[in-house]
């Protein structure tokens, strides 16, 4: 018997008050129902509410833990040696405090104001003329708070990872980006090149036989100077090609792979990394790039590269005497 079915039936037995009809009774008995139903549906959203703000909890947590994995495993920061600063940058203050260090060698007499309200810091150059900086870890992230490139003359930062289709924004309003790292000879990062199934049997006929140079899908924030790695995704599982970038990445009208680069092939493997090798590796215990479902598209991996490029070397002896003529293989 359905819901309405049964109300039918009861207002056949019912001796109704003045005024109250059966239809009436009908009626009100459905907008007793429906309101249960709308009090279930609210403590429905609130128990899925809950359970959301519980599971962003336990990933705050969870990424915490990662953290504090990463710095148990032995992965140190880059080693800078700047006086008075051992470690390279891994936020914004430490990019201030670098800044401090090398303040004179970056060309600057004085700093006029440094403070917390934006821009960050005014100092005067050598020769008089009055800068407004902003300090930045990284100098996208002066994109991200949306902050207004007319009132700065520089932004500096320890890693320029400035969109290349914004570039044109910078030289409109002729604001300057000073990398620190690259100050320092460190500026290069190195990049995952992850091939999915469908390509794989192509790109490595490519790899083994195709040009040494032309150009390769990269990351949008990928530079001349920096490294691709060549990660054949499952069922391979194995890192194989090294290249070297020749050039920014560039945006393409192609919907799979939006950003291209220049690059000169640095290598082929005879050995090839199998991810397994990766994981037994103690050093890389906590990589991202190691949990299921880490490699896709083209991840940053510069901060592990000390452990991968021992890993490549010890297991591709030959390459050493052509790392050792690449000034850069260390950095």
């Amino acid at each position: 018997m359905t819901f309405d079915e049964w109300l039918e039936a009861q207002a056949q037995i019912i001796q109704f008050e003045e005024g109250v009809s059966p239809e009436k009774f009908l009626e009100m008995g459905r907008e007793v129902i429906e309101e249960e139903l709308r009090e279930e549906e609210k403590k429905l959203r609130m128990r899925r509410l809950r359970r959301s703000l519980e599971r962003a909890h336990q990933s705050e947590i969870n990424k915490t833990r990662r953290h504090d994995m990463k710095k148990s495993s032995g992965i140190s920061p880059r080693v800078i040696n700047v006086k008075g600063m051992q470690y390279a940058p891994e936020g914004e203050l430490g990019v201030v405090y670098l800044f401090s260090k090398l303040q004179k060698e970056l060309g600057y007499a004085n700093i006029i104001r440094l403070g917390d309200s934006f821009p960050d810091c005014e100092a005067l150059r050598n020769g008089g003329k009055r800068i407004q900086i902003e300090f930045e870890f990284r100098s996208k992230n002066f994109l991200n708070q949306h902050h207004d490139l007319r009132e700065v003359n520089e932004i500096i930062c320890w890693e320029d990872n400035w969109p290349s289709e914004k570039r044109s924004l910078l030289k409109k309003h002729r604001v300057a980006i000073i990398e620190l790292r690259k100050f320092l000879g460190l500026g290069r990062n190195i990049w995952f090149h992850v091939i999915r199934k469908p390509y794989q049997e192509s790109y490595m006929d490519f790899l083994l036989h195709g040009p040494k140079t032309g150009s390769l899908p990269c990351h949008k924030s990928a530079k001349k100077g920096d490294l691709l790695l060549d990660y054949f995704g499952a069922p391979l599982s194995y890192l194989k090609g090294i290249e070297l970038l020749t050039s920014d990445a560039y945006p393409t009208k192609s919907k799979t792979f939006k950003y291209r680069a220049g690059f000169r092939r640095f290598a082929v493997l005879k050995s090839e990394i199998h991810i397994d090798k990766m994981r037994s590796d103690k050093s890389l215990v906590g990589a991202f790039f190691l949990r299921q479902g880490g490699l896709i598209g083209s991840p940053r991996v510069t901060e592990y590269w000390p452990q991968l490029s021992e890993l490549i070397l010890n297991l591709n002896k030959n390459l050493k005497p052509k790392a050792k003529k690449y000034a850069s293989w260390d950095q």
